[in-house]
């Protein structure tokens, strides 16, 4: 018994000296990737493909009529609302018909028909008698085709606003005395077809809001375009310039109007003045939120804004460094970083490397007001533009002088500058 002991005692001992050996050889492991020699690193790319998706559906499943006609007839109409939801950045197209090679209304109890067939668009009053149609605007109707012979009622290039996924189809009949009573049926047929997704560019684009920084990044150099505003109903040109940026090539001129979230760059509703109503008039001080819109030639020299009534309310005094947040650009556009204008300068000097004209921008030379009323200073000689940037409370401006690109801060924003917006 006692040398069964001694053997238990030494298998007791070598297990635990073991044991020690194990937790040395844990240590060094965990301290062992801190010392990185011969390491070799690689990476990969994680790819999530997404299809296109188009669904449809309509506001009602059959649309009646209950028609008590007379020897002259009675038209009637109604609505049907069809909804597409898509994901593709392509967008998509519509189409109706009927659904098959006949276009016409057949009764169920005998052979009378109510046909689609006038050659031109009608409207309630000028449509025959015991015929029907289709309208997009409640007011012209037109043949319902074949199936062989859909007709595109619909096509959008972009991803869809929430109004652009629909569209309402209006059905308008005139009914006389002579027809046969009862029911009369047919069937049309309502398709929606997905766009491959793209990038769109420039060229695509029909407002200001529908800017984005993907889309100047997709657009070629020197793509150019004329965008509507909807805010005052404006229209301006706007270009990919060689720098790599995308900038309106006119000066804004927006006024009297509010700026909402939703089409400006402002983070809450902004009252933009009216212009006053003269140069003399134009009275500011540091604080003043005011412009004036040159009516002599309004798309040409544009409006004159206090930095404050650029910046919609960033008040220069209040910032010491830095980049304003909002502006009175369009959602989408803000006012020019001195990053922005930087390349614009290189753009210029080098304009032989860019193989361009280096007056590309088509900056105007509008001057600038002045703060105390006195008018113009220096128009058609030289061009001042805000930018974002202030320097020691004080907001700069880049601009056009003797031929050069010059740069610099005002008197804290009270004169009467131009401004260009760039995409964001």
């Amino acid at each position: 018994m006692k040398s069964l002991n001694k053997k238990q005692n030494k298998i007791s001992k070598l297990a635990i000296f073991s044991g020690s050996l194990l937790v040395a050889a844990s240590a060094i492991l965990l301290f062992a990737p801190v010392i990185k020699s011969n390491a070799a690193e690689k990476t990969l790319n994680v790819t999530a493909i997404i299809d296109p998706v188009i669904s449809l559906s309509l506001d009602k499943s059959a649309l009646d009529f209950n028609i008590i006609p007379t020897s002259t007839g009675v038209f009637d109409s109604g609505s049907i609302i069809a909804t597409v939801d898509t994901n593709s950045t392509g967008g998509y197209e519509l189409y109706f018909s009927s659904e098959d090679s006949s276009t016409a209304m057949t009764s169920l109890v005998s052979e009378s028909t109510i046909a689609s067939d006038f050659s031109s668009t009608v409207t309630s009053s000028t449509m025959a008698a015991n015929k029907w149609g289709y309208s997009l605007d409640a007011t012209n109707f037109s043949t319902v085709p074949t199936l062989a012979n859909q007709a595109k009622i619909k096509d959008i290039s972009l991803t869809p606003t929430a109004a652009e996924k629909v569209t309402t189809i209006t059905i308008g009949t005139k009914i006389d005395s002579s027809l046969p009573s009862g029911a009369y049926s047919k069937k049309v047929v309502i398709t929606a077809v997905a766009h491959p997704s793209r990038t769109p560019t420039l060229s695509d684009l029909t407002t200001m809001q529908q800017m984005t920084h993907a889309i100047c990044s997709a657009s070629a150099v020197h793509e150019t375009n004329t965008l509507t505003d909807p805010r005052d109903g404006s229209t301006y040109t706007v270009a990919k310039l060689a720098g790599g940026d995308c900038w309106m090539t006119q000066n804004l001129r927006i006024a009297g109007v509010t700026l909402h979230p939703s089409d400006s760059d402002v983070a809450v509703d902004f009252e933009l003045p009216a212009s006053v109503a003269s140069t003399s008039a134009f009275q500011t001080t540091d604080e003043s939120i005011a412009l004036y819109i040159d009516e002599t030639n309004p798309t040409t020299y544009g409006g004159y804004y206090t930095f404050p009534a650029a910046a919609v309310g960033s008040v220069a005094p209040v910032i010491n460094y830095g980049e304003t947040s909002y502006s009175i650009c369009p959602k989408g556009w803000k006012l020019p970083s001195m990053s922005n204008v930087n390349t614009l300068n290189e753009q210029y000097y080098n304009a032989a490397t860019y193989g361009l004209d280096k007056y590309e921008p088509n900056h105007v030379l509008g001057g600038t007001l002045a703060s105390n009323g006195v008018g113009f200073s220096l128009k058609n000689m030289y061009a001042y533009y805000w930018t974002s940037y202030v320097n020691s409370k004080y907001p700069s401006f880049y601009g056009l002088q003797n031929n050069s690109y010059v740069s610099g801060v005002g008197s804290k924003g009270q004169n009467g500058y131009s401004v260009r917006c760039v995409a964001r």
